[in-house]
């Protein structure tokens, strides 16, 4: 059932048209009715419906329907006959439209052998057949038609349908995809005398056949005309006089006209559809052979061209000699890479092209080959020398193939490659490839020597610690003896000595005592060196609040505050060692202030500009203290410097606290540097490298 709902105006507008011209082509085709009023051996709806379906689509088939009742209905048939004939007829080209899609394609058609041969089989053979099995099948089952005449009816109604499909058909398909007309004067002078041969032959058949003896030449005098049609004019040239040549001889046929006049209406007819189907498949299949000629001739004109142009751009030269060894074709490459152009190389001998202790043996080289068979360059490429016109020789790439010909005839096709730049190339990596080499040596060379200085290094510093952490250890008891006995003078004879003694005592008490201090320091300075980090992740902020805690008494009585702004993330560090080093960060930041409040600032940067580049993840300690002189950031460093400064109560210490600070950040595969001025303040920053818990 149709879906009224999914046509457009357009749509219906063409069907309604179809239908129309449907059934007044049908009228021309009954008006010639011999065998029944229903049966006609020319029937122009046939070729219609098929184009129709071809070019709009199966949405079409109303129209073929419709046209077919109505027509059908007009001669006053039944409905279920109408009805069933013009299912058939819908049936038709449906099936006929889809056979020739399936197995030509979808279109344009006619235009190769292939396609002419598909429209015979498929439509005008097979899809034809269905129509005339039902139409004769409807009329004797009506009672219409005897049993008995069933095979003579079904014969004239394919045929006329066959017709249809091979003459109306390529027509109009060939008429819809090439609408206009375009020629030369002298190709519209050709037509003008086509369509005048045309006319001459219409007159000529029109009279009588015992006047000129017309009837039994009437076949070849339509065949020049067919084959001039098709080679000068195509497909709508042969299609377009078949049509007219057959209209004329049907015409003047209905007419008793005509050189078959004496003859019954119905067996002419029968003869001229059978004569005018064969010729146009004639001439359909000389067009299209001439078209497929033509395209070829064109398709292997632009492959040349393509090739030609492929060749004369290709950067690779290509050579093409005969089995004397005769130059035939020289490419444009050629001529850049032996400076020879192809007029003076085509025509001589390929040796021209090869130094004289190659040359020489070419000639035998290819009569070897062609009586032997074996080969030392064709089919497998070597490297050897080319001769440039100026006599200059260069290194070339040579591959060569044999190409067979008809009768026997070979040749030799190479492609030749300048590899002048290469071998450049490759000796000068060759060179670097040596010069490497020796670096490399020398590199080795000095990573041994480095790691000897190295071990020295390392061994030295070892015996450094070895000698402060026994020189420390060992000189703390004789100092602590000589502290003692200053203790013990201070107490037994502190009535007999007079005031200078006893000065000079307490002198050499607190000396001892400050050297005790300095020998500690310096044995803990070792200490730090020699003994492995107990690594564990530690929280800044919770350490920095211990150290608060720690130092309560020490902030308030220098009215101090240690402020943190935002969270710190966690380090892994060793928290022992972390923690003194933030508690002399801290320490030295209120020690050396002199500001009536005194505020410490502990925090963390993501990334931060440090004199080492760009930094992630930096802690930092910052005062608002007496600042340190630039010319001192790198001394305050040193184990026992002390920097003095008049704007502050000196303090006890060793000068060691920094000292400390910097060992455990480098312990911890970290940095520490600061920045700071006189009066200002100080920021000391720092970072943790990774160290594995």
């Amino acid at each position: 059932m149709v879906n009224i709902f999914r046509y457009d105006s357009r749509d219906i507008g063409r069907i309604l048209l179809l239908a129309a011209l449907y059934y007044v082509t049908s009228k021309i085709g009954f008006s010639l009715a011999t065998v029944a009023k229903q049966v006609t051996i020319i029937w122009p709806p046939a070729g219609i419906s098929l184009v129709a379906v071809l070019l709009f689509g199966r949405r079409i088939w109303p129209g073929i329907f419709l046209g077919a009742f109505l027509s059908n209905i007009a001669l006053h048939e039944p409905s279920a006959v109408a009805l069933s004939i013009a299912a058939g007829n819908t049936l038709e080209a449906l099936t006929g439209a889809w056979l020739l899609r399936r197995f030509a394609g979808p279109g344009p058609y006619l235009s190769h052998v292939h396609d002419v041969l598909c429209l015979i089989l498929f439509s005008a053979i097979i899809s034809t057949a269905i129509s005339a099995t039902i139409g004769t099948t409807s009329l004797c089952l009506a009672g219409m038609q005897h049993w008995r005449h069933y095979f003579p009816v079904w014969f004239t109604w394919w045929l006329g349908d066959a017709g249809g499909d091979i003459i109306i058909a390529p027509l109009l398909l060939a008429w819809y995809y090439e609408p206009y007309l375009s020629f030369s004067r002298r190709g519209a002078l050709e037509l003008v005398v086509l369509a005048l041969a045309i006319i001459a032959y219409g007159l000529i058949i029109s009279m009588q056949s015992e006047m000129f003896g017309i009837a039994q030449f009437y076949p070849s005098t339509v065949f020049p005309l067919l084959i001039w049609a098709a080679i000068r004019f195509g497909t709508r040239g042969v299609t377009t006089v078949n049509f007219l040549l057959s209209g004329i001889a049907i015409g003047l046929t209905a007419m008793h006209m005509g050189p078959f006049s004496h003859m019954p209406t119905g067996r002419v007819l029968d003869v001229l559809q059978t004569f005018t189907i064969i010729a146009n498949v004639t001439g359909l299949i000389m067009s299209s052979a001439v078209s497929e000629r033509a395209e070829s001739g064109k398709t292997e004109h632009e492959s040349k061209l393509r090739l030609d142009a492929v060749l004369e751009n290709i950067v690779d030269g290509l050579i093409t000699i005969d089995e004397k060894g005769i130059i035939h074709s020289y490419n444009k490459a050629c001529t850049e890479i032996f400076g020879y152009t192809p007029a003076e190389a085509i025509g001589q001998n390929v040796k021209m092209l090869m130094p004289p202790d190659h040359s020489m043996h070419h000639d035998e080289y290819i009569a070897n080959y062609l009586r032997t068979g074996k080969a030392k360059i064709i089919g497998i490429g070597r490297e050897l020398e080319g001769q440039r016109k100026d006599g200059t020789l260069f290194p070339m790439e040579l591959s060569v193939a044999e190409v067979k010909m008809g009768r026997g005839a070979r040749y030799f096709s190479g492609i030749i490659r300048d590899i002048s730049e290469r071998k450049n190339i490759e000796n000068n990596l060759q060179e670097a490839h040596l010069y490497q080499q020796e670096m490399i040596r020398d590199l080795q060379l000095k990573e041994a020597e480095l790691l000897r200085y190295t071990r020295d290094l390392k061994r030295s510093n070892q015996e450094l610690d070895d000698f402060a952490y026994i020189a420390s250890h060992d000189l703390k008891e004789p100092l602590r003896g000589l502290l003692t006995q200053a203790s013990f003078l201070l107490e037994d004879y502190k009535d007999k000595l007079d005031t200078e003694g006893m000065r000079r005592l307490r002198r050499l008490e607190y000396l001892s005592l400050r050297m005790e201090k300095l020998i500690g320091d310096l044995l803990y300075f070792s200490r730090l060196g020699r003994t492995d980090l107990a690594v564990q992740e530690m929280d800044v902020g919770e350490a920095v609040g211990e150290i608060r805690q720690m130092m309560d008494t020490f902030l308030k009585e220098r009215h101090a505050t240690i402020v943190v702004p935002r969270p710190m993330p966690p380090i892994v560090c060793d928290k022992l060692r972390m923690a003194e080093a933030l508690r002399n960060l801290i320490t030295n930041a209120i020690k050396y202030n002199n500001k009536p409040e005194r505020f410490v600032e502990i925090g963390f940067l993501e990334t931060a500009q440090t004199p080492y580049g760009e930094q992630k993840n930096v802690f930092y300690v910052k005062d608002n203290g007496i600042g340190i002189d630039p010319e001192f950031h790198e001394a305050i460093f040193r184990i026992f410097k002390r920097l003095e400064n008049p704007a502050i109560k000196q303090e006890d210490g060793t000068g060691s606290g920094l000292t400390f600070v910097k060992k455990i950040i480098e312990r911890h595969n970290g940095r520490i540097w600061l920045e700071s001025a006189p009066d200002i303040g100080s920021t000391f920053y720092f970072t943790i490298g990774r160290i594995d818990a």
